[in-house]
């Protein structure tokens, strides 16, 4: 057993630690227009000014081979290229060197979110597509929403066709009760 006498060496604090990898998120990809998401990051210095910009992008024609569906596969040219003046902001980093804010994009396309910390320079970089009727893979649309974003209270088409093969199913089984039990009765008093 040792036993130790005299100072005891500082616990490091928690600023002391360098702060993690840059990384940034987006907490959805896909999204109708004008619907909110969040763009947050880390890896920044604690309270430093983040530069962020907003960048949309459509394809046009130019460059990667793709398909025209329906079954007819081409060569098709497509480029991304900015369209618009980007759209920035700037807000700043907490004290554990992350951010997140929300954003909401009027217009359809593939929008570029970016990140710059002033002081430290760390950057990350998210990719946003903005479509007309978001549906996720599910096949819902995004949200709960119809395209008019209104919330979908009403029936799906192929919850009612399957109710009404049911109903209809037990309908035929009722049915055939009754006849049965007719002809017993019928085949009794006879």
């Amino acid at each position: 057993m040792t036993l130790s006498v005299g100072s005891v060496a500082a616990q490091a604090a928690p600023n002391d630690y360098p702060a993690g990898p840059p990384s940034g998120s987006v907490s959805v990809a896909v999204v109708a227009p004008g619907q909110a998401f969040i763009f947050s990051g880390s890896g920044f210095t604690p309270g430093e000014a983040i530069f962020v910009t907003i960048t949309l992008s459509n394809p046009v024609a130019g460059g990667a081979i793709g398909s025209m569906g329906g079954g007819v596969s081409s060569s098709v040219p497509i480029i991304i290229k900015p369209v618009a003046t980007p759209s920035s902001f700037t807000t700043t980093a907490t004290a554990t060197g992350t951010f997140s804010v929300p954003v909401e994009l009027d217009k359809t396309g593939t929008y570029t979110l970016t990140a710059t910390g002033k002081t430290s320079g760390v950057t990350v970089t998210q990719t946003v597509k903005v479509v007309a009727a978001a549906v996720n893979p599910s096949g819902n649309n995004v949200a709960g929403t119809q395209p008019g974003g209104l919330a979908s209270t009403g029936v799906d088409a192929g919850v009612l066709v399957w109710s009404l093969v049911g109903a209809g199913a037990l309908a035929a089984g009722v049915g055939t009760v009754v006849v049965s039990r007719r002809r017993s009765r019928a085949s009794a008093d006879a």
